[in-house]
C-alpha cells in the first residue's frame, strides 16, 4: 500500500522539481548527438561538435529527486501524508506548464 501513496507524491513533486532543474540547467548528463557522446553533468560542446541536448538529463534529474522525496514520504507515518491534497497531482503540472510558457515566451515570440 505504500507504493500507492508514493505515486501521487511523485506526480506532485516531479513537475515542481523539473522547473528549477530546467531553469538553472542542472542535467545529470548531456548528450551530443553529432558526436554520439554522453557527458556527465552539464557539458557545453565546442561549436564544431554541434549543440548538446540537456532535456533528457533534466528529466532524469527531476525524476531522481521526485523518487527520493516520494520514497521518503511514503515511509513517513500515514498521518503526515494524509494532509496532502491529492488534487495537487494534477494542479501542480498545470501551474508548472503556465510557468514554463512564461519562461519560454521570448523563444516563442522572437521574430
Amino acid at each position: 500500500m505504500r507504493s500507492m501513496r508514493a505515486l501521487p507524491i511523485f506526480s506532485i513533486v516531479f513537475p515542481l522539481l523539473y522547473l528549477p532543474v530546467m531553469y538553472f540547467n542542472l542535467p545529470v548528463f548531456t548528450y551530443v548527438p553529432k558526436m554520439h557522446e554522453f557527458h556527465l553533468l552539464r557539458f557545453v560542446p565546442p561549436p564544431v561538435q554541434g549543440p548538446g541536448m540537456f532535456y533528457y538529463g533534466w528529466l532524469l534529474t527531476a525524476g531522481i529527486g521526485a523518487a527520493v522525496v516520494a520514497l521518503a514520504l511514503s515511509r513517513a507515518p500515514e498521518q503526515s501524508t494524509a494532509r496532502i491534497p491529492w488534487s495537487l497531482a494534477w494542479i501542480a503540472p498545470l501551474i508548472v506548464v503556465v510557468a514554463l510558457l512564461d519562461i519560454l515566451s521570448d523563444w516563442f515570440t522572437r521574430s
